[in-house]
């Protein structure tokens, strides 16, 4: 006679994108796995499985998904008949500036009229957030200025896989004089500024008032596979409670959170420091009120008028905040029995 062992716990991926959030604080932290598995889950790192199963970060075509990152890939794949759960956002708010070589006349945006703009494309792309990220960027800065896309040479610069980052491409470019600007956000942007070859004539969040900065990184989104949410909601709130938690804890604690940010986006404390406002570290905690849904829907129509996308979808029907809610009232809850 044989009996059965007790199964084991319920694996569930997790993908974060590099950019600064509060998943890579709860990860580092160790509170993801802690907190899953006390869920009855094991928090396994997607970019820890074979490479040929990355993609999932993409198409979503895994049953146990959580991914915070870009809000391009999800609404991609959304429009392909994928279905991620949106659980909440939180506002990036980082530098976005579009660069020129140090010795360049280039002064201001105004100046871009009729010049060369690097656009980096990549071959092998499911989706290529980047261009897309890229190519809005550029059109933000020059109708901020009175200028229209028309009035500049858009260059495809091609990037070949395995021969480096894609910043390196748009790097060489710049340097070799194929094309007159490029653009960058982030870490790397203030990692660029300091090297001394390259200068800013626009950062976006200079003026406030004028744009209003929407990127793949900006709103940054929180999402899941919606089998795990159909069957286990419990696991996606334990989840969420370590994103609040890791929120709440940056709040008083900016320079280890510069130091793990430094980590996550390659960089170093100070050009995180440099690349962020002063009080980044204030709100880093997901949301599903405010103007998330208007920034992802300015989103969605430009990636629909650009091609990126061809099918459309009601964004207020994508959003369960249910979860976040859930989430914060337990910690609450919490917190109020251990007073």
């Amino acid at each position: 006679m044989t009996t059965k062992g007790k199964p084991g716990p319920r694996e569930i991926l997790y993908s974060i994108c590099p950019v600064g959030n509060a998943s890579y604080i709860a990860a580092s932290k160790g509170w993801l796995v802690e907190g899953l598995a006390a869920a009855g889950a094991a928090a396994v790192k997607l970019q820890t499985l074979p490479q040929d199963r990355w993609k999932v970060h993409f198409t979503y075509e895994d049953p146990a998904l959580f991914r915070e990152g870009g809000n391009i890939p999800p609404i991609w794949a959304k429009s392909r008949g994928a279905e991620p759960v949106l659980l909440g956002w939180t506002f990036l708010t980082w530098k976005q500036s579009i660069l020129v070589r140090a010795d360049s006349p280039l002064q201001s945006v105004e100046q871009l009229r009729h010049k060369r703009l690097g656009v980096t494309r990549s071959a092998n792309a499911l989706i290529d957030f980047w261009k897309a990220t890229i190519e809005r960027g550029f059109e933000t800065a020059l109708m901020a200025r009175g200028l229209i896309p028309a009035e500049v040479d858009f260059i495809e610069i091609l990037v070949e896989q395995g021969r480096g980052h894609r910043e390196t491409f748009a790097l060489e470019a710049l340097k070799s004089g194929r094309v007159d600007a490029v653009y960058y956000g982030g870490t790397w942007v203030q990692s660029l500024l300091d090297s001394g070859r390259v200068r800013s004539v626009f950062e976006f969040s200079a003026d406030p008032s004028l744009i209003w900065p929407i990127s793949n990184e900006n709103p940054i989104v929180l999402t899941v596979s919606r089998k795990l949410a159909e069957e286990a909601p419990e696991v996606v709130v334990a989840y969420l409670k370590q994103i609040v938690k890791a929120a709440e804890w940056a709040r008083t604690n900016r320079a280890e959170v510069e130091t793990i940010f430094a980590e996550q986006t390659s960089g170093t404390p100070a050009q995180v420091a440099a690349a962020r406002p002063a009080d980044f570290h204030l709100h880093l905690a997901p949301q599903t009120s405010g103007q998330g849904l208007l920034a992802l829907e300015s989103q969605k129509r430009f990636l629909l008028d650009h091609g990126y996308i061809e099918r459309d979808f009601a964004l207020e029907k994508w959003l369960d905040s249910s979860f976040l809610n859930t989430a914060i009232d337990e910690l609450q809850r919490a917190q109020t029995t251990a007073v």
